[in-house]
């Protein structure tokens, strides 16, 4: 399994007053963090009203993760966001969301919230949903596998004829399929190639769980 670069997720529209969200905690600058430009904050449109709510999947550390003895919301992408909030001179919530969710909320008709930081992979398919990503960090890849009595996996045919766990609504999970010839469920891609079919062996189910990469 892998993960690849790490980016902003914002809508393609202006920015619009929070709608609400859920698990939300406040956000503020931490100690020796940025402190508000003025430049940045008189352009914030006048119709964004604070707390301007972000939205994370907080299941991945160190990038967002949830503290087990506090039970906040952490990581170094929440004091990013917090930090672009005060920059702009606003207050934001941060709001623990199911991966898959976040970008059809963010693209709603009336959107729960207005941007997202959860170490998406930028896709020509997500853009054309009207996302916007700003890229600010690339990571390495890696398959990840038992360190003992498991599998020795170099390369994605490795991975053919053995359950291969990913997240609902990733790129892992569509590039899995994919490398089967298939649509995410399994339904085949016209004119497409099955590489485990022609590496003859025998593909497993995908089972959802967290990806490595999204």
């Amino acid at each position: 399994m892998k993960r690849f670069p790490i980016v902003v997720v914002v809508v393609a529209t202006t920015l619009l007053a929070a709608c609400g969200g859920t698990s939300t905690a406040s956000t503020a600058s931490g100690s020796g963090g940025p402190s508000k430009v003025a430049s940045i904050a008189s352009q914030v449109p006048s119709s964004v009203t604070s707390p301007v709510q972000f939205a994370t999947d907080a299941t991945y550390p160190p990038n967002e993760y949830t503290d087990t003895t506090s039970g906040a919301i952490i990581g170094w992408d929440i004091d990013f966001a917090k930090d672009i909030c005060t920059v702009m001179g606003v207050s934001c919530n941060v709001n623990n969301v199911t991966f898959k969710d976040i970008i059809p909320q963010l693209t709603a008709s009336t959107p729960r919230y207005q941007f997202s930081l959860s170490s998406f992979t930028p896709t020509s398919d997500r853009e054309a949903k009207g996302i916007d990503f700003i890229s600010y960090f690339k990571a390495g890849e890696a398959w990840v596998v038992g360190a003992s009595g498991g599998p020795t996996i170099s390369t994605a045919a490795d991975m053919c004829g053995k359950t291969v766990a990913v997240e609902t609504g990733t790129t892992e999970e569509s590039d899995a399929w994919g490398f089967m010839g298939k649509q995410v469920g399994g339904t085949a891609i016209s004119g497409d190639k099955d590489n485990c079919k022609d590496a003859g062996k025998q593909d497993k189910a995908i089972t959802e769980f967290e990806a490595a990469y999204r």
